[in-house]
């Protein structure tokens, strides 16, 4: 599965877990890709709390970033 995809389902999300439920993705793996995209950008793009994640704002840019260029899902 593509990277920023797991990205944008976790940012919207708000939650590693509920995007590993979403996506039927191991949640070790989305962790694992989060830590790699973080350490590809070399930023930390989200704070990680008790009840789930938000994101910095470095996340915040590639999450409008990445948005910005998903191709719109709909027929014309």
């Amino acid at each position: 599965m593509h990277t920023l995809k797991i990205f944008q389902t976790v940012a919207k999300l708000g939650s590693i877990s509920q995007a590993a439920r979403e996506l039927q993705y191991a949640q070790s793996n989305i962790i694992m890709k989060m830590q790699q995209l973080e350490a590809d950008f070399q930023a930390i793009l989200f704070c990680r709390h008790n009840r789930g994640i938000t994101l910095t704002a470095k996340g915040s840019m590639l999450f409008y970033d990445t948005e910005e260029k998903r191709e719109p899902t709909g027929s014309l």
